[in-house]
């Protein structure tokens, strides 16, 4: 997925399987494990990484969506089967339930801090596909679900 920043720099996600995928000095994750998902910024003429950065943890990660919030931090959110996806410490869902689990995740802007990150999720196969930030700053999160059980958050 793809969006437009500010001045005209695009931030793209996605996965990969690289041993050798690009990563920036400083950057939030630049250890591959298995299949991981990543973020990157290009500046505006697309020559060159603003920032690079993996996401995930020791299984497969998948970014699928991303958005950017009021202040310009990406918003990113995917599916994941690592149990040691990262967290922060005021999780909504810090606990892997499937085996395909929902993640949404806020980065800074630079690319080397998580906000927030959290597992999304009641047990079912869960995907992030599209997502929306408000003027307030609430994450709208939609995507695939084959739980009856769907979660809805704060």
């Amino acid at each position: 997925d793809i969006v437009l920043g500010r001045n005209g720099t695009a931030i793209v996600v996605g996965e990969t399987r690289s041993g050798d995928f690009p990563t920036t000095p400083g950057a939030y994750d630049r250890v591959r494990q298995q299949v991981e998902g990543f973020i990157f910024r290009l500046n505006e003429s697309g020559s060159s990484l603003v920032f690079s950065s993996l996401i995930g943890g020791s299984y497969w990660d998948w970014a699928q969506t991303v958005t950017l919030d009021s202040d310009g931090n990406p918003v990113v959110g995917g599916v994941t089967n690592s149990g040691d996806f990262p967290r922060t410490s005021d999780a909504f869902d810090t606990r892997l339930n499937s085996a395909a689990e929902m993640f949404v995740l806020k980065m800074n802007a630079s690319g080397d801090r998580l906000i927030f990150s959290t597992f999304l999720s009641d047990g079912g196969e869960n995907i992030a596909t599209a997502m929306a930030v408000g003027p307030d700053g609430a994450v709208f999160v939609a995507g695939i679900s084959d739980s009856s059980r769907a979660s809805c958050a704060r």
